[in-house]
């Protein structure tokens, strides 16, 4: 498995290589979301002061929370293709990938949350053991449980690795996220005329380095995978014979 230096050089470069498809889907996005504002009259940026949520917060959570999962949809459909050339289908099939997305993404989240519920460190071993989870959906066409239960395996023995590697993502993500978080904030309290569109770059900022951090990920599963494929390879053919 590749050292994290390596990973990330590596899932920059796919980014910038290919920067044209990552922008397009994070703009998308990020336009539907920005119209979403616009439309129901909510600021995302006071929403936590709120005691009550109205009528339009509830609106724009629903739909900012399904345009969001079709966001990482497509940008995982697109990072798994790793083509630039078809936009149009790739949304179209990040479309009928919503709800095995979700779905997944359901287990995931509640096996996790059930891990911190009864201590910090099963949640955090659960988090690790299924982050290939999703990945696994798209590539291998494996859904639901079998997808957890196929995370689990590849993961098993290599725990600590995988967790070491997504630390050393996870601090510069914090970094990243307080940083433009913070700044674009403070932007929209001293301009708040431009509230909406100063959230927007943000989020678009925060999408391109969603964009980072998946193919960070993706490396990640392909170097496991197939050192998996490797060793189970030898012991397949010997019961064979």
């Amino acid at each position: 498995m590749r050292s994290p230096f390596e990973l990330f050089t590596d899932a920059w470069g796919t980014v910038m290589g290919k920067p044209r498809v990552y922008i397009i889907i994070s703009a998308v996005y990020v336009g539907i979301t920005a119209s979403i504002i616009l439309l129901t009259g909510v600021d995302p940026l006071t929403l936590e002061n709120d005691e009550i949520i109205t009528t339009p917060e509830l609106i724009y959570f629903i739909l900012s929370g399904c345009i969001s999962i079709l966001a990482y949809v497509t940008l995982t459909k697109a990072i798994v293709s790793n083509s630039d050339d078809e936009l149009t289908p790739l949304f179209t099939s990040s479309l009928r990938m919503f709800f095995p997305y979700m779905w997944v993404s359901i287990l995931v989240g509640f096996a996790i949350l059930l891990g911190f519920l009864l201590l910090i460190i099963p949640g955090i071993y659960l988090m690790v053991t299924f982050l290939f989870a999703t990945y696994i959906l798209f590539t291998e066409n494996v859904r639901g449980q079998e997808a957890l239960a196929r995370s689990y395996r590849y993961v098993k023995g290599r725990w600590f690795s995988v967790f070491w590697r997504l630390l050393f993502l996870f601090l510069p993500s914090i970094a990243f996220g307080l940083i433009v978080g913070g700044f674009f904030a403070l932007a929209s309290i001293a301009l708040p005329k431009l509230s909406t569109l100063l959230y927007s770059i943000s989020a678009f900022l925060n999408m391109m380095f969603y964009s980072i951090c998946f193919v960070y990920i993706y490396i990640m599963y392909t170097d496991i995978r197939n050192s998996y494929v490797v060793q189970e390879t030898p012991d397949i053919q010997q019961a064979n014979q």
